[in-house]
């Protein structure tokens, strides 16, 4: 046998040619190789078929529609059609055929495919939690066993996970490469190109023994469309397609498209990333103790995103001349890698205050100390101790944050924020609650799935708007706000962040909600001893001061809050530097009484005691 013949037989058995392939394939190849029929420019396709037919002793009205239907199938995979000047329909080989033929191999410039591998012996093996080609290898084997046509499967995971890298896999194991293109670039081409691109494509794959794989990017549902499309056309080749997805293809009902088999790369659970972030540290030669390790667990980023993150981490420490990136490196790509789109319901609060600005009773300022160990401590007690086993859900921190405005709620929540390294978003509840049925539950279900990407603190101020007692239902109104808040409480249950609920009325929370928050902090109004040190501490080092403040009778005198104090140093600053000097006692006395006012209020001689000359 020649190797001509070699190669004839290759494109038959690759192909799948029936004998009726076999014939036209024979017949279109003589037409160009047979001196006598090259001047013909191809066959007639009606007399192809009649030679056929006549071989077989097929009468005309005896083809069937099915059966004609097939046959132009064949006709398209094999020749390219023309109308010649008589009008009739002429024949001629496809040119990848010839030049597979005659040099082993076919380039196509098929505009909508993006790149072809052709080696896969050099790619990594899939990581072990994300491995499912050897499923897949499994399926097409027992399929091809009973299935001629082409075989679908697809292939869902998040960006990153390791989709390609299986199928990468899946083709070296089955000694095949691969074409892989993006739908969106499949969807730009114009008809009837496209449908002639995916024939050549589909063609180009037998030949040369590949797996066909389209990424889905963009909207899932247009998949469908294209599956469709291609399903017409490629429905009676002995391809592999696979598609890649985010989220698992349905089963369609429809006849026109073929039903996916589906293998999902599922992320790890939280409290199983560990011993994966160890050896993936390993893998990519950085310290796992070293702010790598806190940040695998914390931000759930895919490998594949990971690794972008650490390359761009590398770069910023090439560029400061270290060899390895700082945990501050690390950390500032993770926040720029995480998008967050709350759509205007929450925005970022600057985590600016620590243990030391924060003036708290004790019991209240050791409880937050708790929660932050909680919260260091969640790996090795739900995942290295296994407690995440006793829980379905409910393995975040919900907490209650209680006590008259002005008194450190907020700063609270910042100081937490810093001392756990996690973003703080404040909730705009003015963008959230909606008046429509069913918009705020909308609004909330966003949030929760935009934070759960590194599981941030939701700080959802003047809580008692959503968590308000619940009343007896008298009308639809009453029933629609009650689902509000027992949909908020779900979200909050099922969320494995940092979710803190402020309020200035405790009385107005219901009960049965509140039993079901894990911590409930109080925030008290200071007493003069704790306001004497909010005093010292509103002010900063720099500000220049007189040595002749009474900080003691600033505290015993007026029962202020924390905010009210920060107020009054700001103002009382800004009088010393009109006048040029330092902040002394009657700039101070003088902002007071501007706070005071603020409320209705007014400073008598009573109050002020010996600074009394002071407040004009």
């Amino acid at each position: 046998m020649t190797n001509l013949e070699k190669r004839i037989d290759l494109v038959q058995e690759r192909c799948c040619l029936d004998k009726f392939g076999r014939f036209c394939l024979e017949l279109l190849l003589l037409c160009e190789w047979d001196p006598k029929l090259q001047q013909e420019e191809g066959l007639y396709a009606d007399e192809l078929l009649e030679a056929w037919d006549k071989k077989n002793g097929i009468e005309k009205d005896a083809v069937k529609c099915h059966e004609r239907e097939e046959t132009e199938n064949i006709l398209k995979l094999l020749a390219d059609a023309y109308v010649d000047e008589s009008g009739r329909k002429r024949l001629r080989v496809k040119k990848q055929i010839l030049q597979f033929l005659d040099r082993g191999y076919t380039e196509e410039n098929t505009s909508f495919y993006t790149e072809i591998f052709t080696d896969l012996t050099t790619e990594d093996e899939p990581d072990i939690e994300r491995k499912v080609y050897d499923r897949m290898l499994l399926f097409a084997d027992r399929k091809r066993k009973t299935e001629k046509d082409m075989i679908l499967l697809n292939l869902s995971g998040e960006e990153g996970s390791g989709r390609l890298e299986n199928v990468k896999a899946f083709c070296r194991e089955r000694k095949q490469t691969l074409v892989y293109f993006c739908s969106h670039e499949l969807v730009k081409t114009e008809q009837p190109e496209r449908s002639e691109g995916l024939l050549r494509l589909g063609l180009s794959a037998l030949l040369e023994n590949r797996v066909i794989v389209m990424r889905i990017e963009r909207d899932e549902e247009e998949a469908y469309g294209l599956l469709r499309e291609i399903y017409r056309i490629w429905r009676k080749l002995p391809l592999l397609f696979v598609i890649l997805t985010r989220k698992p293809m349905r089963a369609e009902a429809s006849g026109n498209a073929p039903v996916p088999a589906v293998f999902e790369i599922r992320e790890p659970a939280e409290f199983a990333r560990r011993e994966m972030g160890i050896r993936f540290a390993q893998k990519w030669k950085l310290p796992f103790d070293d702010g790598f390790g806190e940040l695998w667990q914390q931000y759930l980023f895919t490998p594949g995103q990971f690794h972008a993150i650490i390359e761009q981490a590398k770069d910023m420490a090439l560029a400061r001349g270290g060899e390895h990136p700082s945990r501050d490196e690390l950390r500032e790509v993770c926040r720029r890698q995480t998008e967050y789109r709350f759509e205007g319901k929450a925005h970022r609060v600057r985590a600016k205050f620590g243990w030391e600005d924060l003036v708290l009773s004790a019991a209240s300022k050791q409880l937050l100390r708790d929660i932050c160990t909680r919260m260091k401590n969640r790996e090795l007690i739900y995942g290295a101790w296994d407690f995440s086993s006793r829980f379905s859900y409910g393995m975040g921190t919900s907490i209650l944050f209680t006590g008259s405005p002005g008194t450190g709620k907020t700063m609270a929540a910042q100081v937490m924020a810093k001392e756990l390294e996690l973003e703080l978003f404040r909730i705009n509840l003015s963008a959230v609650v909606s008046k429509y049925v069913g918009e705020t539950e909308k609004n909330l279900n966003l949030i929760f799935d935009e934070a759960s990407k590194s599981l941030c603190i939701l700080f959802f101020d003047e809580a008692d708007v959503l968590f308000g007692k619940r009343t007896e239902v008298k009308d639809s109104q009453d029933k629609y706000q009650n689902m509000e808040a027992a949909f908020l409480l779900q979200k909050i249950e099922e969320y494995e962040g940092i979710s803190i609920l402020a309020t200035n009325y405790q009385q107005n929370i219901d009960e049965a909600f509140k039993r079901r928050l894990q911590y409930v902090v109080e925030f008290t109004t200071p007493d003069a001893k704790l306001r004497a040190e909010m005093w010292m501490r509103a002010f900063p080092e720099k500000c220049p001061l007189e040595n002749n403040i009474d900080w003691t009778f600033l505290a015993e005198q007026f029962e202020l809050t924390g905010s009210n104090i920060k107020n009054i140093a700001v103002n009382a600053a800004f009088f010393a530097a009109s006048e040029a000097q330092t902040v002394g006692m009657h700039h101070i006395v003088k902002a007071l009484r501007n706070e005071y006012q603020k409320s209705g209020k007014r400073l008598g001689s009573s109050e002020l005691g010996q600074y009394e000359d002071l407040r004009f």
